[in-house]
C-alpha cells in the first residue's frame, strides 16, 4: 500500500468559505477544498499556504498552528490501494491576485455561504469540516 501525505486550507471570509471545483482521477466534477502533497523540506503549514494559493490565486495566513482537522481516507489509483492523510489547517485570507496557478486542475475558485457549502460539497469529510468550522465559529 502507498501512503501520501497532503495538507490544505479551509479560507474563512466572515461567515464565507472559499471553495475550488476540481476535476477528481475519475473525470467528474466536485467542489471541495484546496489541498495537495507536501513536498520535500516543507512543513504541513507551508504546505497548505502554497497549496491554497496555487489552487485558488489567494494569498493566506493560518489563524491557528494546531491542525483544524486530519482526514483519513483510502482509495485506488491505477489498481493501486492509497492510504492518505490530509492535514487541514483554518485560514484567512491576505490578498485575492486573481490568478490560479494551476488552471489546468481548477475548474472555477468561489466564496459560499458556510450554509450553501452544505449543498456543494459531495464528499463526507468536506461536510465533517464544515460542522466542526460551524461549532468553532460559535464559540
Amino acid at each position: 500500500m502507498i501512503k501520501e501525505f497532503s495538507s490544505g486550507g479551509i479560507v474563512i471570509r466572515d461567515d464565507e468559505i472559499l471553495l475550488i471545483l476540481m476535476k477528481t482521477i475519475t473525470g467528474e466534477k466536485v467542489w471541495t477544498f484546496p489541498k495537495g502533497h507536501i513536498e520535500n523540506g516543507e512543513t504541513q503549514r507551508e504546505a497548505a499556504l502554497r497549496e491554497v494559493f496555487e489552487e485558488t490565486g489567494v494569498i493566506c495566513e493560518i489563524i491557528d498552528e494546531k491542525e483544524f482537522y486530519i482526514s483519513h481516507y483510502f482509495f485506488y489509483r491505477n489498481k493501486k490501494k492509497i492510504e492518505k492523510k490530509v492535514f487541514w489547517y483554518l485560514m484567512k485570507p491576505v490578498k485575492d491576485t486573481g490568478e490560479i496557478q494551476t488552471p489546468q486542475e481548477i475548474e472555477d475558485v468561489k466564496w459560499v455561504s458556510i450554509k450553501e457549502s452544505l449543498g456543494l460539497l459531495k464528499y463526507d469529510s468536506d461536510k465533517e469540516m464544515v460542522a466542526k468550522l460551524k461549532e468553532w465559529k460559535s464559540r
